[in-house]
Parts: C-alpha cells; structure tokens; sequence
C-alpha cells in the first residue's frame, strides 16, 4: 500500500523537510491584520466604511498581490496553532515507521506548548501569536477554544504513546478552561459558548470544538456528569443551527444577519469532524442525522469535478478567491476521518491529496497559500497551510496503510 501512495510520503517528506529547516516557524498571513495600522484601519472600516475603506483596501491589495511586503510589518513567528498539528503529523509517523525520532520530535513540541500555554482563572488554552481585531480588540495569547482542541487532542496522544502524566495533566486543565472560563448563552434549546473569554463572539465551529474537547476528555473520566449535560446542550445548540440543506453559517445566525455571515469549505469540515468525534463517544442518532446532512452538502457543493476545493458556498462580498490551502487540507482530513462512516470518502480523499500536492505543493516542500481568480499566492504560512497539510497527509496515509 506505501507503493501505490507514495506520491503522499514523498510530499510528506518535502514538507517536514521544509518546515524543519524553518524552525517551525514563518509569517503569517494575518500578518497586515495584526499591525497597528491594520488593526486601526479596521476599526474605523466597522465603524464608518467610507472613512475606513482606502487603509482596508490598501492592505487588502498588498495582502493579495504583494504578500513580500508583509516582512515590513512583521517577523517569522511560531504558532500555537501550528505546533500540536505538527506533533499529531509526527507521532502518527512513528506509529507507522516504529521510529523514536518523531515521537522525540512530537514531545520536544508538547514542551514548547506547555511553556507557551496561557493560564485562566480555572485552567489553561493557547491563542493567536498576534494581537487581532474582531468584533472586539483581543491580545495576543488570548485563549480560543478552537486553538486550544488542537492542544487538546496531541497533549492527550502524547499521554498515550508515552504515559507522562504531564499531558494528561495539562490536557485536563483545558477542559476546565472550556467548562468555566468561557462565556455562555443559553437558549431554551441549548447553550452556546464564546470563542475567548473577552469576547461574546458564538461561533459554530469553535462550539464543536468546545465539545469535543470536553467529550475527548470524559473518555478518560467518565463521571463527570456535569461536563457531560454541558457537551448535550452545545451539540443540540449546533444541530439547531444546521440549515435545512445541511450547512452551518460561520457565525449564530440568530445573531449576525445573513449579508454578513459566510459559509465555507474548511469551517464546514471543522464541525464535522467533531461531531463525527462526539458521535463516536455518545452514538446519539439525532447527531449522526446532522453528519450525514452535512456531509452530503459538503461533498455536493465542495469538492469539484477536478477534485479540487471551493472555498466559499456562500460569501456576501467579492472576493475572487478559487482556491485557498487551509480548505484543501481540511478536506482531506474530514473526508479520511469520515470514511468510517462513508467508505467511498477515503478514495475522495485520497484525489484530493493528490489534486493538492500537484497543483499546491512548491518544489521546495511548502504549499502554496490560494489560487485567486487572476493569480496565484506562493507565500507560505505555517499555521494556515503547512501545519494542517502535514496533519492531513499523514492521517490518510495512515489510514491507507493500515
């Protein structure tokens, strides 16, 4: 089977290679967005979009069309978000290769994550390397929850490849975080939870994150029978927001009107991958119902006749982008993982990959950021296209070869 996939260890392998000579680290492509006049240009575009628009539309086209230019406002940085999928990608190849090396490798990046954790009032969670502009200023280091699944899931694997109980440890204490530290709304049919601690922000990929973290957490204490009654309230919060065609908005719909939400390809793939990971925990049919919703819209309005990725289904501004590398490697992910439920998923996913390392994957070993509708942007960025490409292609090459 390694013959027959060869093409997905070889990609592996100039990747890694990439971003090992790179420290794990680069910049970043929120990078104009986090500068002080990026974030001060938005803030004045939110509040008055005719004074705003010529700082936005100026860092807009140097993020498309010159994206060298951000070295001026920032410097190469390692993420948060980046390291556990990295450590995921590298403990599943000593799973398939017996090699000490990348457990080695994995755990040295389980240390960087644990001196790098932000402590809360009840736990712990990781945030973005940079300062950033939402519906409200957030600092750097600000835990979000969808971050802190990702620490979540490779602090609980190195626990069960090693048995230090330091990653138990830690990994428990963001359970805590997620189960307290966060803000909440409760509705009659469920409860829904933000995605910082600073912010009321109620974002439907980040709650399926909240869940899962939570659920992934029970499987080692079962007992816990409030964090279980919160994890049923956030998924019928997450059913209920399902559209009747089977996709989620970005954002509560029941908060931010349609002209200014958007659906789109990887936040779609983030929710179904957690509650595929919840459904395996508590096997409720009302949630399978949901996944096998979504995953028929999914494949049905993603994925093309080449086998590439449409970013957006819905977007209410123009945008002109094609393609963008975080979709791709969502893809391939979600479609591996949901192949045991749907066993053609595992070959969809395997054209993907295969669509992705042709068209996306540079001769040096990184994949390109997005193919817009006039260009294509070559810069690469480790938490947005590396880190999950490396987490996605090793899973299905673990799954084909298993």
């Amino acid at each position: 089977m390694i013959k027959n996939n060869s093409f997905i260890l070889k990609s592996i392998h100039s990747l890694i290679n990439w971003i090992e000579q790179n420290d794990y680290s680069s910049y970043d492509h929120y990078d104009f967005w986090s500068s002080k006049i990026g974030i001060v240009g938005r803030r004045i575009f939110s509040m008055n979009k005719l004074i705003g628009m010529p700082i936005v539309a100026f860092l807009n086209s140097l993020d498309v069309c010159l994206p060298q230019s951000r070295k001026i406002f920032a410097m190469k940085d390692r993420s948060a978000e980046a390291i556990p999928r990295i450590a995921m990608g590298y403990f599943r190849l000593y799973q398939m290769t017996n090699e000490m090396n990348y457990l080695n490798l994995g755990c040295k990046l389980l240390g960087w994550l644990k001196e790098n954790a932000s402590n809360t009032e009840h736990g712990c969670g990781w945030g973005l390397h940079f300062d950033w502009e939402g519906k409200v200023f957030v600092k750097k280091g600000t835990p979000c929850v969808t971050l802190t699944a990702y620490a979540t899931e490779a602090f609980l694997e190195g626990h069960r490849l090693t048995k230090e109980e330091i990653y138990r440890e830690t990994a428990e204490k963001t359970g805590e975080f997620v189960a307290c530290d966060l803000n909440r709304k409760v509705m009659s049919y469920g409860i829904a939870l933000s995605y910082t601690p600073t912010n009321q922000n109620y974002v439907i990929n980040a709650n399926s994150y909240a869940a899962r973290i939570l659920a992934s957490l029970m499987r080692e204490n079962s007992d816990d029978w409030m964090k279980r009654e919160l994890v049923e309230k956030i998924i019928n919060y997450i059913v209920t927001q399902q559209n009747s065609d089977g996709s989620w908005f970005y954002f509560d719909r029941d908060d931010v009107q349609e002209n200014r939400n958007f659906i789109d390809s990887f936040h779609t793939c983030f929710v179904l991958e957690n509650l595929y990971w919840i459904w395996k925990w508590n096997k409720s049919e009302n949630l399978k119902k949901s996944i096998d919703k979504g995953y028929e819209f999914f494949i049905k309005q993603f994925i093309t006749t080449d086998h590439s990725v449409r970013y957006y289904y819905y977007y209410p501004y123009p945008n002109g982008i094609k393609v963008d590398i975080r979709g791709c490697a969502e893809t391939i992910y979600c479609l591996t993982l949901l192949s045991d439920l749907y066993p053609e998923a595992i070959n969809l996913a395997r054209k993907v990959a295969k669509w992705t390392i042709n068209n996306m994957q540079d001769k040096k070993g990184f994949f390109y950021f997005r193919t817009y509708r006039t260009h294509r942007n070559k810069f690469p960025y480790i938490r947005w296209g590396q880190a999950p490409m490396f987490n996605a292609l090793t899973f299905l090459l673990s799954k084909l070869t298993s």
